[in-house]
Order: C-alpha cells, then sequence, then structure tokens
C-alpha cells in the first residue's frame, strides 16, 4: 500500500488507479503511486485523460 503522510498527520493513498481527491489543503490527482497537485477539477481530469492514454 503506498501513500504519502503530510507534516499536518494527514495521510493519501495513493495505490489503484488514477483519480481525483479533494482535501482541505487542495486538489490533487492520485493513483499509481502518485500525488499531483492541481489548481482546479478542469485541470484534473486533463491530467487523468493524459495520464490513463499511456
Amino acid at each position: 500500500m503506498s501513500s504519502i503522510k503530510f507534516t499536518d498527520g494527514m495521510k493519501i493513498q495513493t495505490d489503484r488507479e488514477y483519480r481525483v481527491t479533494k482535501k482541505s489543503y487542495g486538489l490533487y490527482v492520485i493513483g499509481n503511486g502518485m500525488c499531483i497537485p492541481v489548481d482546479n477539477s478542469k485541470e484534473a481530469e486533463k491530467l487523468l485523460d493524459k495520464l490513463k492514454s499511456k
């Protein structure tokens, strides 16, 4: 199980397929061991499409 733990104690699970998650400190595309911050949902969807096409 892959995860990233922030200094405030919050954890994000980065295993499984790519998906979007919203936390109190931002919006992220996560999955396949990665956690990528994005500015908005449009950017998140664009990145998801790009990552899933690889």
